[in-house]
This record gives structure tokens, C-alpha cells and sequence, in this order.
């Protein structure tokens, strides 16, 4: 299912391009790696810091992804995908699959995900989802995912912020 275009940018005079990078750069964001493989079977991914729970019931989140990526390409067409929530430490991972590279997997161990996505070893946390909704929403697709698998450990979240990777370490209930 998609839903109703939002104006290009010759319909809508709202922010430049550089505000509305400062603007959303100012919202500090964890870093997740989307992963999925193609009708194939060859592991695609990219670097994500739009992702965000949309529902406890049925437990569903989102992801916003460029309509010009070839990762979103695969899951359209084999409708899985796996966010792989980053852990500080990781800001090269986040960087090799945010980059053009053609061989983003390349030495990055990974295991086979439930779902057959690939899931990248040493994450804070992932979930494996079956997409449930797209949404075209200007230049990008918000992918509505039903998380089927997840599992988290012990670390510290890697964050975004103004351009910059950082982490959040958490304060100890109590």
C-alpha cells in the first residue's frame, strides 16, 4: 500500500536543503544498518538513522530508506529486512554501509537471520521483520515492518548527532 505523495521541492518552498540538515542534524538518533538479501540471494544493506517503533500490537517499526537504493529494491522484492542497531564502537560499520562501496559485506561477519537476512555479529540489538506497509513519502519509502525475531545484549548505543557519532551510556536504574 502506498500513500499520497508529499510535494516536490518545485511544489513546496520550505527550507533549503542545508536548514533542513541542520534542523533534523540537531535530533540526536541511534544508527541501525538495514540488511536484506535479493530475490538472488546476495546481501544488500545501508546505514539508517530513521528508524523509530511504531506499535506494541502487532509489534511493528519503521525505517525511512531512499527510493533510489538498491537495498530497498531487495526487500520490496522479497519482503524481509533486518535493522541492525549499532553499539558504540561500531562507527566504521556505520560508515562502510553508508558509502556507495559495491562490497559492503566484505569481511563483516554476519550470521543467517531467521528470516534468511543477514544479521551483522556484535550489535547492541536487531530485529528481523516481514514488511507489512510502504509509504512513498518525498524522496524517500517508509518501509512498516512486523518484527518476526529480535535480540538484544549488554552495550552502549551508538548515536548521531550533528554530523557526528557519539554514545549513550545509560544511567543504572535505581
Amino acid at each position: 500500500m502506498t500513500g499520497a505523495s508529499a510535494p516536490n521541492s518545485t511544489q513546496f518552498k520550505g527550507l533549503t536543503a542545508a536548514a533542513f540538515r541542520r534542523v533534523m542534524g540537531s535530533l540526536p538518533v541511534g544508527v541501525t544498518v538495514v540488511t536484506a538479501r535479493d530475490p538472488n540471494g546476495a546481501p544488500k544493506g545501508l546505514t539508517v538513522s530513521a528508524c523509530s517503533s511504531v506499535s506494541m500490537d502487532p509489534p511493528l517499526l519503521l525505517v525511512c530508506i531512499d527510493r533510489r537504493s538498491s537495498s530497498l529494491e531487495a526487500i520490496k522484492a522479497t519482503r524481509r529486512f533486518a535493522v541492525n542497531i549499532l553499539r558504540a564502537g561500531q562507527e566504521a560499520l556505520a560508515a562502510r554501509f553508508a558509502s556507495r562501496s559495491e562490497d559492503k559485506f566484505g569481511g563483516v561477519p554476519c550470521l543467517r537471520g531467521r528470516l534468511d537476512v543477514p544479521l551483522l555479529e556484535g550489535t547492541l540489538a536487531y530485529a528481523e521483520c516481514e514488511l507489512f506497509r510502504t509509504i512513498d513519502a518525498g524522496d524517500h519509502t517508509i518501509l512498516i515492518g512486523l518484527i518476526i525475531h529480535g535480540d538484544t545484549r549488554d552495550a552502549v548505543p551508538l548515536t548521531y548527532f550533528r554530523r557526528q557519532y557519539g554514545a549513550w551510556a545509560a544511567t543504572p536504574p535505581g
